[in-house]
């Protein structure tokens, strides 16, 4: 099994590009046959290793439809003019992407429906890999109709097809560059790659998307709210319930997201730390709905002594009590989350503080 940041740097949408590149490349260089015989060689080796050791099944399948026009595109090559002979397989990607332009959306839709379990990171894979065709088309476009008019104003010449090909290079290598560098640079941005993990109506893991955009502010369309397992868990000492503040928000103090690559217990004890976890006690599972996401809840109770109060940071936390809690619970400064979890466990919590205190 390969770790998951091997994962999530092998998911480099500009991977399903190497074959087309590689067409454009060499097919005015080693002639029609040997360029496609060598993007499709290409193609079949970046395809098995990503869909068997990488597990990039959205790469893979943008490989398989690479594919796919290799074969149909080897057919329909002669039928183009042999006056565009030097531009012929630019004229023929510059086609297939127009063609897969309009499929982004409802690749989308498609991925969302959770209609293939095993997709990593389909999100930043589809606006990455979109977004570099959508680049390259424009390249393609531009420099099919600089040929062209330089060629019917008489300024090219046989001798001149290097400059071009040199050219055409250089111009996809940087944007080869460009797009691998910008996906790094996105994943790095996102929290030190923090990846949510992406739940189906089954409960199991069908892939992750980077923490900022589930609690960030960049504006996410509704159709693509996805499915978490968020673990929240009540810690009382002294009879009173433990909160800390975020932006200005009361919650509680331990909560966080199932993280890509984690199970529950890996999780539980990266919330809680190892020393709590036998400690806690599952209370309830709940589906909660927030304007970006659907939470699959799991809330639980902690019930914490003086030694483990003494090892976190005191101006991290403070301790509500019941009267206080009952008192600002319909209030904006807590959360969502903690005013329903507060509307069905307040009274519960209220005899655990009691209890806890007679103990005392």
């Amino acid at each position: 099994m390969l770790s998951r940041k091997l994962k999530i740097n092998l998911s480099n949408p500009c991977l399903g590009l190497l074959p087309t590149l590689i067409l454009m490349l060499t097919d005015t260089i080693l002639g029609k046959f040997e360029a496609y015989l060598a993007g499709i060689i290409t193609s079949c080796c970046i395809n098995f290793y990503l869909y068997f050791f990488a597990r990039d099944k959205f790469v893979s399948w943008y490989m398989i439809s690479s594919f796919i026009f290799f074969i149909l595109s080897y057919f329909v090559y002669d039928f183009i003019s042999e006056d565009y002979r030097f531009i012929r397989s630019e004229i023929l990607v510059a086609a297939y992407f127009l063609l897969l332009l309009p499929l982004k959306k409802p690749l989308k839709m498609l991925l969302l429906g959770g209609k293939n379990s095993s997709i990593l990171g389909y999100r930043e894979n589809i606006n990455a890999l979109f977004l570099l065709k959508k680049n390259v088309l424009i390249f393609l476009l531009c420099y099919i109709s600089c040929y062209l008019i330089s060629k019917n104003l008489g300024v090219f010449g046989e001798n001149d097809k290097g400059i071009y090909q040199l050219i055409e290079m250089m111009v996809l290598f940087v944007l080869f560059v460009f797009a691998t560098f910008q996906m790094n640079l996105y994943r790095v941005y996102f929290t030190d790659e923090k990846y949510v993990a992406i739940i189906n109506n089954d409960e199991n893991v069908i892939g992750y998307e980077s923490f900022n955009l589930v609690v960030g502010n960049k504006s996410i369309d509704k159709k693509e709210k996805n499915k978490h397992i968020k673990l929240r868990v009540m810690a009382i000492y002294d009879g009173k319930l433990m909160l800390k503040q975020e932006n200005g928000i009361w919650d509680l103090y331990y909560h966080d997201y199932l993280l890509y690559g984690e199970n529950y217990e890996s999780c539980l004890k990266r919330i809680v730390g190892s020393e709590n976890f036998h400690s806690v006690k599952f209370d309830e599972k709940y589906n909660f709905t927030m304007p970006r996401e659907e939470r699959l809840t799991l809330l639980h109770t902690l019930i914490l002594n003086n030694s483990e109060i003494e090892n976190l940071n005191s101006e991290e936390y403070k301790f509500w009590p019941a009267d206080q809690l009952r008192l600002e619970m319909k209030s904006s400064i807590f959360s969502p989350q903690l005013q329903r979890d507060l509307e069905v466990h307040l009274a519960r919590l209220e005899a655990t503080f009691s209890l806890f205190s007679d103990n005392i």
